[in-house]
């Protein structure tokens, strides 16, 4: 079993985790991107508990969390229902500090995160 976001790949007799329990699946707003974006979703956001409204503590900006991930073509893909999934790739490199919204979020960081998020998982 792999986890696509963080790429964690669990070892037999291991229970691991799958992509949609992935502990790092916060993902920007779609309605709070640029129209042109591929990803962007028109109208408002009706989701209160959307990360939109949340307050960075790194960075005391409101609008994501400190490991809230950035839509890229590069890791996600909209479906055919408008949903955005990530990629399953075997040649995706792992997540470093241009994957999250965060400016502050350095690549130590985001190691640090990796690690912890697959020490959960055993």
């Amino acid at each position: 079993m792999r986890c696509d976001i963080c790429l964690y790949q669990a070892s037999a007799g291991v229970a691991g985790h799958q992509t949609r329990n992935c502990p790092i699946r916060k993902v920007e707003c779609r309605h709070q991107l640029p129209k042109d974006d591929p990803f962007y979703l028109s109208g408002p956001c009706r989701n209160v508990y959307c990360v939109h409204n949340e307050c960075c503590p790194r960075c005391l900006m409101i609008g994501h969390t400190t490991y809230t991930l950035k839509l890229t073509s590069m890791r996600w893909k909209v479906t055919t229902y408008w949903r955005a999934v990530p990629e399953a790739s075997d040649t995706m490199p792992p997540l470093d500090s241009r994957d999250f919204v965060c400016s502050l979020v350095t690549d130590r960081c985001v190691r640090r995160l990796l690690d912890n998020v697959q020490d959960l998982a055993l």
